[in-house]
């Protein structure tokens, strides 16, 4: 990143967190008046809107199209590599074989049937069946 986007990133950070600061504050106070927490909650749905969601307007001169469009302007590096794994890192990939889902469902112990509705004896019995299916 160069040394003026840098600049300039730190510089809306700080307007950023002073918007929220400010915001919170006023909330805040709001909210300490109350006497009990049931009242509360009316100050709540203001602050969130009835819907439940956030409100979309603009926080002193501010927009997410704003930040969108400034963070991308900032994130852009023609330079940039991904970097390897190291060798510590364990392979994602794991095969497990057809054999080895055979094993599993012979070694079931008979349990209570669980929340898929299929009783362990039935996979057992199935089991040279759906061990290709399963793996």
């Amino acid at each position: 990143m160069q040394a003026s986007c840098t600049e300039e990133a730190s510089i809306l950070v700080c307007r950023v967190c002073t918007v929220v600061a400010r915001q919170k504050s006023s909330w805040l106070r709001k909210v300490h008046t109350q006497k009990s927490p049931g009242d509360a909650w009316p100050i709540v749905r203001e602050m969130i809107g009835r819907s439940g969601g956030c409100d979309h307007t603009n926080v002193e001169g501010f927009t997410a199209q704003m930040l969108n469009d400034h963070y991308a302007a900032i994130s852009t590096d023609q330079h940039y590599k991904e970097s390897t794994p190291k060798l510590t890192v364990p392979d994602q990939r794991i095969c497990i074989t057809e054999i080895e889902i055979f094993r599993m469902l012979v070694k079931l112990r008979p349990t209570a049937t669980g929340l898929d509705g299929i009783p362990a004896w039935f996979l057992r019995l199935g089991a040279p069946v759906f061990a290709a299916f399963i793996a």
